[in-house]
């Protein structure tokens, strides 16, 4: 049974022209708890142009710059404890993750400030030990300035 569910976000950077940059990215550090994503939303706070991200599994975490790092009032149970898994929100990178073979679920984002897109997934989608989850780019177009949000379980 997955008992507390934690919500954590933030603000990503501007990625470069090219497919496959993470936009952001979850972080599963444990080598004994899994992760359990419920939700994740994204939405542009800058103009920029259309795109469609993506998600695919990484192998390695890569270099992240800026980490969002959820803690007790993070936990919408209200039990006021940290994620046992220890997972981290990575929002800026200087070195991208290492992304596993194959694209996930996909969707096209309108250029507009303001757009965005929130996958809820009716089965979460688990991050196994020592992986991860990135959201990057789906086409050759640099992804402008987002805020990105997830809810996991544990």
């Amino acid at each position: 049974m997955l008992n507390n569910r934690f919500e954590v976000s933030g603000a990503t950077a501007a990625t470069t022209i090219a497919v496959d940059r993470a936009i952001a990215g979850i972080w599963n550090p444990s080598t004994a708890k899994r992760i359990s994503v419920l939700e994740i939303h994204i939405a542009k706070t800058a103009a920029g142009g259309a795109d469609r991200p993506k998600l695919r599994r990484s192998s390695a975490r890569g270099t992240a710059t800026t980490t969002v790092t959820p803690g007790v009032n993070h936990d919408l149970t209200g039990d006021l404890v940290t994620p046992l898994s220890g997972f981290l929100l990575d929002v800026t990178y200087s070195v991208e993750p290492t992304l596993k073979a194959g694209d996930m679920r996909q969707f096209v984002i309108p250029g507009a400030i303001g757009a965005g897109v929130m996958w809820v997934f009716a089965e979460p989608i688990e991050i196994p030990e020592g992986e991860g989850l990135v959201i990057c780019t789906g086409s050759a177009l640099a992804f402008p300035i987002a805020v990105v949000s997830v809810t996991t379980a544990e």
